[in-house]
């Protein structure tokens, strides 16, 4: 349990809490509109936090279900998470524009804010592959 706490619960939570203060700061000072690479770190940190948050299921996850899953590499469903919780987030966004300052999202907008989801996750997924192995 205590090695779980420090490789997921951990790191999950100090993700959490960085993409909700960053989330008030960018409503408060109106950054969404104003900067787009606040955005673009806020998705990328995002993409992290949905690998950390898929490997946390995972890692208590029968041993056989965990291989199914895993046999393609862990940068690999990484990059799954974040474009999962990236396209769903995409999709909030459109369904309620109070969450980008009433501002429509192009298309070019949202393809490169799920590759930053992904690429969040690919990264997180690689530093996973290198710290941990799964048993």
């Amino acid at each position: 349990m205590k090695r779980q706490f420090s490789l997921f619960v951990l790191p999950g939570m100090l993700l959490a809490v960085v993409l909700v203060v960053m989330f008030f700061v960018q409503r408060v000072h109106g950054f969404f509109v104003e900067s787009l690479w606040y955005d673009k770190i806020m998705h990328f940190t995002g993409g992290a936090g949905a690998c950390i948050l898929v490997f946390l299921v995972l890692a208590n996850c029968p041993a056989r279900f965990r291989w199914a899953i895993l046999r393609f590499g862990l940068p690999l469903a990484g990059v799954a998470s974040g474009l999962l919780v990236g396209l769903g987030w995409e999709r909030l966004e459109r369904i309620f524009l109070i969450i980008t300052d009433y501002v429509p999202q192009g298309n070019w907008d949202t393809f490169f804010d799920v590759v930053f989801d992904c690429f969040g996750g690919y990264i997180a997924g690689k530093q996973y592959q290198r710290i941990w192995r799964w048993q």
